[in-house]
């Protein structure tokens, strides 16, 4: 069991590392989470919890429906899932230059 827990994070930290080249600043793991913060005029952890809970409600409809996926595997949503959670946390664990948004909690 251990090993599966081991080998998810790698799998999450492979994750992090292919998207944020993609997705945010070099400097800042953040930016992309911030931009669309400051274009959607809420806060950052807001944007964690849309996209948190936009994975969920996927989950939810797959798993109430019966459907089989068609783009990505419920395995894949899990562990985007459990980045967001990573990155939500680690947000608030940043130094302030990093992190200047205000914890507000959003059930997810």
């Amino acid at each position: 069991m251990m090993t599966a827990v081991a080998d998810t994070l790698d799998q999450l930290r492979q994750l992090h590392a292919a998207k944020s080249h993609d997705y945010a600043q070099s400097e800042n793991p953040f930016s992309n989470f911030e931009e669309a913060a400051a274009a959607a005029g809420v806060s950052v952890d807001t944007v964690f919890a849309v996209m948190m809970a936009i994975k969920q409600a996927r989950l939810k409809e797959l798993q109430r429906s019966g459907k089989t996926p068609k783009h990505e595997s419920i395995a894949d949503t899990l562990v985007d899932l459990a980045l967001y959670g990573v990155l939500r946390a680690a947000y608030h664990h940043a130094p302030e230059d990093e992190a200047l948004d205000t914890v507000a909690y959003h059930a997810v």
